[in-house]
């Protein structure tokens, strides 16, 4: 859940990205290798149902049915690594197009190696969602990062992670509070570079970020 402490969302055996396979997932496999199976196997009772990413203006339809090898333990994470590749150049095409750097958020695939074709993609940086998965990322050499959700580094367990990051990676945080950024500040004080900060405003839809009226102050309280 949003705003819940990051290390209680790793998942077991290193909490990082939970792994993915393309076909069966067995247990004795590296779980963050990606895994070709043969796409002429037999087929299976149970089917999955994989999408292509739309263009803006379609609608999302149903591929049709992926052919299963024998031997798959359900539940388990099947991957068509052409359509991967496809959407991902696909979505990168779109936005180079419009000259918008991408920087897709790894919540949606926690997976290190749909990051990397991502990044080889040419992805700008990679958005986060807690400061764990920031962690992840940069214990795999990729980056810069963005962490999109405001974060709070009032503990001093918290101010002393993201110190340890900002000084090993190149990262960008959000924030929506005075209060935000001067714990951020303290956080890294004396630091050899500044954190980057990002002020977040809320566009209406009250969630994360601050009412327009309060950016000044904000942005003021990030630069002392």
């Amino acid at each position: 859940p949003v705003g819940h402490d990051p290390h209680a969302q790793h998942v077991p055996d290193g909490g990082g990205p939970v792994g993915c396979a393309e076909g069966a997932h067995e247990r004795h496999r590296d779980p963050y290798e990606l895994h070709r199976v043969d796409p002429h196997a037999p087929t299976v009772a149970s089917r999955a149902a994989t999408w292509d990413a739309p263009a803006v203006s379609e609608a999302r339809t149903p591929a049709d049915p992926v052919a299963l090898p024998d031997g798959i333990e359900t539940p388990a994470v099947v991957v068509d690594v052409d359509r991967l590749d496809r959407n991902i150049a696909g979505w990168a095409a779109r936005l180079g197009g419009r000259e918008v750097g991408l920087r897709p958020h790894t919540k949606t695939s926690k997976c290190l190696p749909v990051i990397r074709r991502q990044v080889a993609a040419g992805a700008v940086g990679l958005t986060v969602a807690t400061l764990g998965e920031a962690e992840v990322l940069a214990a795999a050499g990729l980056g810069p990062l963005f962490q999109a959700y405001p974060l709070w580094a009032g503990t001093p367990a918290r101010a002393a992670r993201l110190r340890a990051l900002h000084e090993r990676a190149e990262l960008l945080v959000g924030v929506e509070s005075a209060e935000g950024a001067a714990a951020l500040g303290r956080a890294v004080r004396g630091s050899p570079r500044p954190l980057g900060v990002v002020v977040e405003v809320d566009p209406g839809l009250h969630r994360p970020g601050v009412a327009p009226g309060e950016v000044a102050a904000v942005a003021r309280a990030a630069r002392a």
